[in-house]
C-alpha cells in the first residue's frame, strides 16, 4: 500500500465571482450570472502514487497547479473529480501558523497546533521541549504571539509542524524561515526526516534544493503531469523547456586564459573585448548574454577537483554607455548557502565606462570547496548600488570532486598535534597543496 495514491484527479474553480455586501445580493447575483462565470481547471487528470519513504518534489511554472495539488493532498479541499488516498499521519507546512491565535501564548498555540494535527495532549506535551528547542524561543514561549516578530512567529509554526512525528510531510515554499543559519537548520531537519524514512512532498522554485532533497520529481504544466521520474532527469527536462526560447550565444573565440592573465593571482579580473560576437538579445540598458566556466588550462568545464583554479567569464551587451557599473560573481551551495561573492567595487576595480559587446573574466587561483554541487550567480548594478541592471540566478552549475575530509563549505589546510608539557607530535595533517 502506497503512502499517497492519486487517481485521475481534476480540480475546477470559477472565475468572475464578485464579492457582495448582503446575502440577498449574493443569492440574486448567483442566479443571474451563473452562465457568466468562467471555468478554470487548475488540475486535469492528475494520477500518481508515492511509495513510503520517498521524497518527491513538485515543480512547474507559476499557475501550473502546484499549490492546488498540495492543498488537496493535505485534505484542505476536495477534488472536483477523481480520488486521493492518504495513509498515515500528515503534517502540512503550507500556510505556517494559519491556525495560531495572536492573543494566546506560544505555549497554548503549540498545544492547539498539535491537537489540530491529531495528537493527544499527552503526545503534544511529550514533544513540547523538542519543539521549543528547535524554535529557539524559550524566552518568549509564555508571551502572547501578538508580541512576536514575523520571524519568531514563523519559526514556532515551522517547529510545531515539523516535530509532531508525522508519517507524511507536505511542504510548500517554507524553507526561507528566519535567517540563513535557521534556514539551514530547517533544511537539515527535513533531511533528518528523509533519512528516518518519512514520506516527504515538497514544492520549491529552488531547483538546487529539489535536486538535493528529492528522489523523484513531478513536473506539472498547466494542471497536467508533464513528466515524473528521477530528480536530475526531470529537472533537466524542465530547464530545457524553460529556456528553450532563449537564443544560444556562441562560445567566444577568446575563450580561456588570455596571455596577459595572471593565473597566480588570488582573484583576477580581465575585460575581454569581443565586438564580433552576435548580439541576439532584446534591447535594454544592459544584458548578461552568457556565462562560462573554465579550468586553469582554459578548457570549458562544469567540474573541478577541490583546490583547482576556476575562471568565470560573463558575456555582456550594453546598447547604451554605463558609467561605473558594479559586477558581482557569487558561488553558492546547492541549497542556497553563499560560499563566496566577489564584487568589482570591493576589490578596487572601477570600470569607468562599459558599452557595446564584450566580456568580463574573474579568476580564482584556487577554489578549495568541499566536494558537492554548486551554482554561480552573476549580477550587474549601477554605481552606488542604486539600480540592478541584471541578476542571473544559477547562471552556471559546478561540481567539486575529490576526497574532502571533514564537513562545512571549504577545505581548510590543517594539522593535528598531540601536545604534552615537553613535546609536540604531529599525528595527522591536511597539506596546503590541495
Amino acid at each position: 500500500m502506497a503512502a499517497i495514491e492519486v487517481q485521475d484527479m481534476w480540480k475546477r474553480y470559477f472565475m468572475g465571482d464578485e464579492r457582495h455586501k448582503t446575502l440577498k445580493e449574493a443569492v440574486v447575483t448567483r442566479f443571474r450570472q451563473r452562465r457568466a462565470r468562467t471555468e478554470l481547471w487548475a488540475l486535469q487528470g492528475v494520477s500518481f502514487h508515492i511509495e513510503w519513504g520517498r521524497t518527491i518534489g513538485i515543480i512547474g511554472n507559476n499557475g501550473a497547479g502546484k499549490s492546488t495539488l498540495l492543498r488537496l493532498l493535505s485534505g484542505l479541499g476536495r477534488p472536483t473529480r477523481g480520488h486521493i488516498r492518504r495513509n498515515g499521519r500528515t503534517s502540512t507546512l503550507l500556510e505556517l501558523g494559519a491556525g495560531f491565535s495572536p492573543d494566546l501564548t506560544g505555549r497554548s498555540n503549540v498545544l492547539i497546533g498539535g491537537l489540530v494535527s491529531g495528537l493527544t495532549r499527552r503526545e503534544v506535551a511529550a514533544r513540547f521541549t523538542e519543539i521549543v528547542d528547535f524554535a529557539e524561543l524559550w524566552d518568549y514561549i509564555d508571551a502572547p504571539m501578538r508580541t512576536y516578530s514575523s520571524g519568531m512567529y514563523m519559526r514556532l509554526a515551522f517547529a510545531t509542524a515539523i516535530n509532531l512525528d508525522p508519517d507524511i510531510v507536505i511542504v510548500d515554499e517554507v524553507l526561507a524561515v528566519g535567517d540563513l543559519r535557521y534556514q539551514r537548520k530547517c533544511f537539515n531537519r527535513l533531511m533528518d526526516l528523509k533519512h528516518a524514512g518519512k514520506t516527504i512532498i515538497v514544492v520549491s522554485h529552488d531547483m538546487g534544493q529539489i535536486e538535493t532533497l528529492c528522489d523523484e520529481v513531478i513536473w506539472l504544466d498547466l494542471g497536467r503531469v508533464r513528466a515524473q521520474g528521477p530528480a536530475d532527469e526531470v529537472i533537466a527536462q524542465y530547464k530545457s523547456r524553460l529556456f528553450a526560447a532563449k537564443p544560444r550565444i556562441p562560445r567566444p573565440a577568446s575563450a580561456g586564459v588570455t596571455q596577459d592573465a595572471d593565473p597566480e593571482a588570488s582573484v583576477g579580473l580581465d575585460i575581454v573585448p569581443n565586438h564580433e560576437r552576435a548580439y541576439a538579445q532584446e534591447e535594454s540598458d544592459f544584458q548578461v548574454t552568457a556565462v562560462w566556466l573554465y579550468d586553469e588550462d582554459g578548457a570549458e568545464t562544469d567540474s573541478l577537483i577541490s583546490g583547482d583554479a576556476l575562471i568565470v567569464e560573463l558575456a555582456y551587451a550594453a546598447p547604451h554607455t554605463l558609467s561605473r557599473p558594479i559586477f558581482s560573481v557569487g558561488i553558492f551551495q546547492g541549497d542556497g548557502v553563499k560560499c563566496y561573492e566577489a564584487v568589482t567595487e570591493a576589490d578596487g576595480l572601477y570600470l569607468d565606462k562599459v558599452q557595446g559587446v564584450g566580456s568580463l573574466r574573474l579568476t580564482f587561483s584556487e577554489l578549495p570547496l568541499m566536494s558537492g554541487h554548486y551554482y554561480v550567480d552573476v549580477g550587474v548594478y549601477a554605481a552606488n548600488w542604486e539600480y540592478t541592471y541584471e541578476y542571473r540566478h544559477k547562471a552556471a552549475t559546478l561540481t567539486i570532486e575529490g576526497a574532502t575530509p571533514g564537513s562545512g563549505i571549504f577545505l581548510a589546510p590543517h594539522a593535528w598535534a598531540l601536545c604534552t608539557a615537553s613535546t609536540q607530535n604531529i599525528v595527522a595533517s591536511i597539506p596546503s597543496e590541495l
